[in-house]
């Protein structure tokens, strides 16, 4: 299962998130309002563990990004922390609820999360936009056979 596959498949339980308004497989180049709660996956780093000859797992880590609401929205002393607040839940049952399903994978892991964040910008650039937003970082392992 490649990490286009992987990326597929977690956009898919994030797009299924109560209050979620977009998940997409296509990296946006900038964010509408109006398509915020917006999910994106990123790949992160890997191991690759070879087990015997012929068999060897992998171990990626995946970012979950949640861009929430922008910064400086005009909504209140707190913008949008209180829209933040029930993704923590949500976010981590909806993992819970997948993780021993039929994905293609063998594991499906939830790392960490970073909390509520109000310096998140797309794609971790310098472009002087801001939202509030949530960071997990899931791990997802799976085992390719026949590697020789």
């Amino acid at each position: 299962m490649g990490a286009g596959d992987v990326v597929d498949a977690l956009q898919t339980i994030h797009g299924a998130v109560t209050g979620v308004t977009t998940a997409p497989t296509a990296m946006p180049g900038h964010l509408n309002p109006g398509d915020l709660p917006m999910s994106l996956t990123y790949p992160g780093p890997a191991e690759h563990i070879g087990i015997s000859f012929d068999y060897q797992s992998t171990e990626r880590i995946y970012l979950h990004r949640l861009y929430v609401a922008p910064i400086g929205a005009g909504e209140g002393v707190d913008e949008g922390y209180q829209k933040c607040l029930p993704f923590l839940q949500r976010c981590r049952d909806a993992y819970a609820e997948n993780r021993s399903k039929a994905m293609h994978w063998y594991k499906l892991q939830v790392i960490n999360d970073s909390g509520i964040r109000a310096d998140m910008t797309l794609h971790n650039a310098p472009t002087g936009e801001y939202y509030w937003g949530i960071e997990w970082q899931v791990q997802i392992t799976h085992y390719v056979d026949d590697v020789a």
